[in-house]
């Protein structure tokens, strides 16, 4: 695997589209619709609803966040800062960060994987969590 630049760079208004399929420990699964749109260079803005499936039922969350990615690798690391709240079993806010690797296939589809974690403050629970995403990009 070459260290090469990548084909395409997160910019200014660029909007990007896409779905994600989600794992969180305790056992839970979902999955994601996720909007980011490019703030720069670096950072872009991700907003995300999502449904999940457990034991103890089914919830929706929905996220808002901050995306900051170093677009010069061909596997582009980034990192997401994230708050937002779900409902359903067990309603409460969440802040959620997490690190991943996003690959561009052409100049308009990605591929992510990520890891991170989450905490909810009334429950006083952690969480962790896994995702696979495909993303378009619209380049108007």
């Amino acid at each position: 695997m070459a260290l090469a630049p990548a084909l395409a760079s997160a910019d200014r208004g660029e909007l990007e589209l896409g779905v994600a399929a989600v794992g969180e420990l305790p056992a839970a699964g979902g999955l994601d619709a996720l909007a980011q749109l490019g703030l720069g260079e670096v950072l872009s803005l991700r907003a995300g609803l999502g449904g999940r499936w457990s034991s103890s039922g089914p919830a929706a969350d929905a996220l808002v966040g901050l995306v900051g990615a170093w677009d010069v690798l061909a596997w582009v690391p980034e990192v997401a800062v994230s708050a937002g709240a779900r409902v359903g079993y067990d309603p409460d806010v969440e802040l959620q960060v997490t690190a991943g690797l996003r690959r561009w296939i052409g100049l308009d589809r990605s591929l992510t994987i990520s890891i991170g974690g989450g905490y909810r403050p009334r429950l006083g629970q952690g969480y962790g969590c896994l995702s696979f995403g495909f993303w378009w990009r619209n380049r108007a």
